[in-house]
């Protein structure tokens, strides 16, 4: 248990560190967003196993190691949705597998209430002064002047007013993916011959293949996808993520989007309960493996074939972590045995028994 978690967090902080380091290889991309998804599998499997052991150890060192990765992106590559998922998924994990008890429904509507109108400020308040912040954050600055620069957005955060039209322009001009979506389909029926009738989603069956064995290999995606499917330009210091709406929908249209969301949540359930069932027999690498690839798939502005990339490459990745460990860290433990107890602990009572051998 010790040796895996360990592998994890040190394949987690490789993404972290590679964000940030100017050094091209092969398969460089992948690598780093596997260890970016996996720092997030690393914090919420170790707050799981704390939670789990017999002694009930503090769950407080983890959620200091949360905090700490939104403030790291933030303070070393300047963008606040880097740290965005990681909070959103770890909370997710914390209410479905380290709650004693789920929260009613009325809880339930007021925390997410809360937290939405929390996000909404905070995003407001860093667009307001984004270009400022930016010039110190992108600079080779040492730290303390980046820290001094997320005092600054913290001392400047103010509520977010909906009666206040710069902060609706933020929201519109930042976040309204619908307008995008709705360019897309006004252009493609002035244009009906963009239509790739599958041929993107095709492609993403040979994402597996790295760079450099096939230089020429299309992104398919971000701004050069919008570009084409919206005669929009966009700025070159931003990449406009399309997102699997438009990505479907430039494959096969409206019935593209309801069937691939349809295939896509199918999957996204498979891998959620794979997920679980592992975590809870203790087999805690193949329980990251499959988280890992969750998060992957639950990235809204991806498109389908940095979907399919990813997945792959955490499982190449995972893989080769496994033989790793078989054969140079000890033999690998699984399961671990969590007892009754643990179960029960972990598992919400209107859940209890979905995960079990008899269940799978």
């Amino acid at each position: 248990m010790s040796n895996t978690l360990t592998s994890i967090g040190a394949l987690g902080f490789i993404g972290l560190f590679l964000s940030q380091l100017d050094i091209q290889f092969p398969l460089r991309g992948a690598i780093q967003q596997v260890g970016q998804n996996s720092i997030i599998v690393w914090i919420a499997i170790g707050a799981f196993v704390s939670a789990s052991s017999i002694n009930k150890k503090p769950l407080w060192p983890w959620f200091i190691a949360a905090a700490g990765i939104p403030i790291f992106y933030f303070s070393f590559a300047g963008f606040m949705s880097y740290g965005f998922q990681e909070i959103i998924t770890l909370s997710i994990f914390y209410v479905a597998m380290l709650r004693r008890s789920p929260p009613t429904l009325t809880i339930y509507i007021i925390y997410m209430s809360a937290a939405t109108y929390i996000i909404l400020s905070l995003f407001v308040s860093y667009m307001a002064i984004r270009y400022e912040l930016r010039a110190v954050l992108w600079s080779t600055t040492d730290f303390s002047d980046r820290l001094d620069a997320v005092a600054h957005l913290l001392s400047s955060l103010r509520l977010f007013n909906p009666w206040n039209f710069d902060d609706l322009d933020a929201l519109m001009t930042r976040l309204n993916q619908g307008m995008l979506v709705g360019k897309v389909i006004e252009y493609h029926e002035i244009y009906p011959e963009l239509r790739l009738f599958g041929s993107g989603l095709l492609l993403s069956a040979f994402a597996w293949i790295p760079r450099f064995l096939w230089p020429n290999k299309p992104a398919l995606g971000g701004s050069e996808m919008l570009t084409a499917n919206t005669d929009y330009n966009f700025s070159d210091h931003a990449t406009f993520g399309a997102g699997q709406v438009v990505d479907f929908y430039v494959n096969f249209g409206a019935a593209g989007v309801i069937l691939g969301f349809f295939t896509l949540g199918v999957v996204v359930s498979i891998v959620d309960r794979r997920a679980g069932i592992a975590l809870r027999r203790g087999d805690l690498l193949t329980a990251a493996a499959w988280f890992a690839t969750g998060i992957a798939l639950a990235r809204p502005l991806s498109e389908v074939f940095f979907l399919v990339n990813t997945t792959l490459a955490t499982w190449a990745i995972y893989g080769a972590l496994n033989i790793f460990l078989t054969r140079h860290a000890g033999r690998l433990q699984k399961p671990h045995g969590f007892s009754e107890t643990m179960i029960s602990f972990v598992d919400p009572p209107r859940r209890a028994g979905r995960y079990s051998d008899k269940s799978q």
